[in-house]
């Protein structure tokens, strides 16, 4: 601003733009910094870490399930109400006014007096999807050769990659995860054939450990093992005949009832057969832990598909922190036996052996190249504990395991679920079937 005067003129400067200037200039550069600073440090941290093992890469696996379980927990156990506000935002940044919210998981306060509920089960719908997409996504690249990159490397990214998929979800329309929650509910029941397998081969290595301890510890002249059997398996047989008598009274129309009741005569079919001379493989304390499950997956079914006469709406089904119990115990056998499904997924002794060897000849040069190269010592003896046929088999367990955990906190029931849990329940007891009578078809092989 120059104002005119005869001897001279003055300029003056603009002094609140000045003060705007030295105010926002320091923000400005601090905002850069702390921006460079938050990238840079995101990217150190995704590229950080490394898993050594087998056994280290299913426990990633889990804590990965962990993950995505308690969040989805949280979410339905306190309903997001949070998001209204947020949502309002969006609307007001996209123009849409005070008309409905058309945004994604915004769609839920359409109707204000079911959107906790909405809610709940939408986050949970986004939380499961992203959980199985990563897994499946961990299994495409065992398929395509990249397994033990895929199990060693970069384990951080896998949490961080979990929320940026449910961050991009929440913009995806709700009908999309209301057909993923229905498909999951279907989906849930391969989890059950998983934990088939595992809880025979819990059962059959319990039984094996504790017979083979008979004669540490006798009571009354009988082996306090063998007695601890006896007393597991009668608990087990008492637990399945409560539960069916608990089936046979909750789902008592029409041919509901005969789901049970022929659960029930298969299994005790297949326990007189294991306690015979002629099975060679089996327990009595196995036989009796699939009575149990057999009737867990019946009730699993029947709550699925069940219908009351009268029209009415009602929860028949195990209680979610049951079926949330039952579904961690798979898990920590998943983690126990996972090496099961093809032998044992840790390296031999010998193979350790000549591993350690030639990492001490490579080392045996110069003092100095010692130092150097004992940084990289880890890598090849890493990729060599991978075994890509179990971590192939660890993720497709989880995936379906996401499923069910999706299932169990947003439930959808229908005919497909309930076809899917018997036909789940069929094939766990033909599982059972097979290994009593393999030794007997399969004569050339050695099931001692």
């Amino acid at each position: 601003l120059e104002l005119g005067v005869p001897c001279f003129s003055i300029r003056v400067r603009s002094v609140p733009l000045a003060m705007g200037n030295c105010v926002t200039a320091p923000l400005y550069a601090l905002s850069a910094c702390l921006g460079s600073c938050c990238a840079a440090g995101c990217c150190k941290l995704a590229c950080a870490g490394f898993v050594n093992s087998a056994k280290g890469a299913r426990c990633l696996l889990l804590w990965l399930q962990v993950f995505a379980a308690s969040t989805s927990l949280g979410f339905v156990l306190a309903s997001p109400t949070w998001l209204e506000k947020p949502c309002s935002w969006l609307d007001s940044g996209l123009k849409l006014g005070s008309g409905p919210s058309a945004v994604g998981v915004c769609e839920c306060f359409n109707a204000t007096a079911l959107a906790p509920q909405c809610l709940s089960d939408q986050m949970a719908y986004r939380i499961g999807a992203a959980a199985m997409l990563m897994y499946l996504f961990l299994l495409l690249l065992c398929v395509s050769g990249c397994a033990r990159g895929a199990a060693s490397s970069l384990p951080v990214l896998k949490f961080m990659a979990l929320f940026l998929l449910v961050l991009a979800f929440l913009f995806v329309p709700n009908s999309l995860f209301s057909g993923f929650g229905f498909c999951a509910s279907i989906v849930a029941a391969g989890f059950a054939i998983a934990q088939a397998i595992l809880l025979v081969d819990f059962t059959l290595t319990w039984n094996d450990i504790w017979a083979r301890a008979e004669s540490s510890w006798r009571l009354g002249g009988v082996s306090a093992y063998r007695w601890g059997l006896l007393i597991f398996s009668l608990v087990f047989l008492v637990l399945g005949g409560v539960l069916v008598g608990h089936l046979c009274s909750a789902f008592s129309e029409g041919a509901w009832k005969a789901a049970p009741l022929t659960a029930l005569g298969v299994s005790v079919l297949m326990l007189l057969l294991s306690i015979t001379e002629w099975c060679q493989v089996g327990t009595l304390i196995t036989s009796c832990a699939i009575i149990l499950f057999a009737q867990w997956l019946t009730w699993e079914a029947l709550a699925a598909g069940y219908r009351p006469s009268d029209g009415s709406v009602v929860s028949l089904g195990p209680p979610a922190w049951l079926d949330l119990t039952v579904g961690a115990a798979g898990l920590l056998a998943l983690l126990a036996f996972g090496g099961s499904w093809r032998g044992d997924a840790a390296p031999s002794p010998v193979a350790v052996e000549l591993a350690s060897q030639a990492q001490r000849g490579s080392d045996s040069q110069s003092a100095s190249s010692r130092d150097e190269e004992s940084s990289d010592t880890t890598v090849p003896h890493t990729e060599a504990n991978i075994d890509t046929w179990d971590f192939a088999m660890q993720c497709l367990v989880h995936s379906v395991a996401a499923a069910y955990v999706t299932s169990v906190l947003a439930p959808s029931t229908g005919t497909a679920p309930c076809i899917a849990w018997l036909v789940a329940l069929g094939v766990s007891l033909l599982i059972y079937g097979w290994v009593l009578v393999a030794p007997k078809v399969l004569t050339g092989r050695d099931f001692s």
